[in-house]
């Protein structure tokens, strides 16, 4: 753990006015579908679990949740491309040691709007990859008997994906993603920065059920 942390508690929260919009586009996209030629879409819900480089821990040790919804269009009978808007939860925590009382969390809701080509590669099987920008909602860090600097996330990042989608029916598939940051979602708990540190960076692994409108 950093040594230049003491006692340290800091929130910030959307507003539930905007909430209420985000949840009304994840709406609107799901049934987008259902009035356009040739899309289809669906809704997804699901686990994540994640870690933060560069903050002294291991593991993915922080879980969370994500819910969106998606609209897809067909490029040919194997391709689509893919695009789905969801909030998703990220961020470290310490995993529990005997005799060691310290106790850190950091969580990192976001926004997420994410663009993707699925390949159908073999039966029920689908390969997907692409990029996901995203919009920082609130966060909140919670570190007992230290004093953090502050240091409070980028407003937006950049994710890479890749993941691995199974049919299980003709409406419903459940999906394992990888997500890594491109850009960082903060600066370094180092001051100096050089070619092997440039900012804190997540990484998230999270695992989906989605219902299919359309198939």
């Amino acid at each position: 753990m950093p040594k230049h942390l003491k006692s340290f508690k800091q929130k910030k929260f959307i507003s539930l006015n905007s909430m209420k919009k985000i949840l009304y586009f994840l709406t609107c996209i799901a049934y987008s579908s259902l009035v356009a030629q040739n899309f289809s879409s669906g809704l997804s819900a699901g686990f994540t679990t994640s870690q933060i480089s560069g903050d002294y821990l291991e593991g993915y040790n922080k879980l969370g949740f994500h819910l969106g919804a998606y609209i897809a269009y067909p490029i040919n009978e194997k391709t689509e491309v893919n695009l789905a808007a969801q909030l998703i939860q990220k961020g470290s925590k310490k995993r529990y040691i005997e005799n060691s009382p310290e106790n850190y969390s950091f969580g990192l809701n976001y926004f997420e709007l994410a663009l993707s080509i699925d390949y159908h590669y073999k039966g029920r099987f689908s390969i997907e990859t692409g990029i996901a920008p995203c919009l920082l909602l609130s966060y909140s860090e919670e570190l007992d008997d230290f004093e953090l600097l502050n240091n409070k996330p980028n407003s937006l990042s950049l994710d890479f994906l890749v993941g691995v989608k199974y049919d299980l029916n003709d409406k419903y598939a459940a999906r394992v993603r990888y997500n890594q940051s491109l850009t960082p979602v903060r600066s370094s708990s180092i001051e100096a920065e050089s070619l092997t540190n440039r900012g804190q960076h997540s990484s998230l692994i999270s695992f989906s059920i989605i219902y299919q409108f359309n198939n």
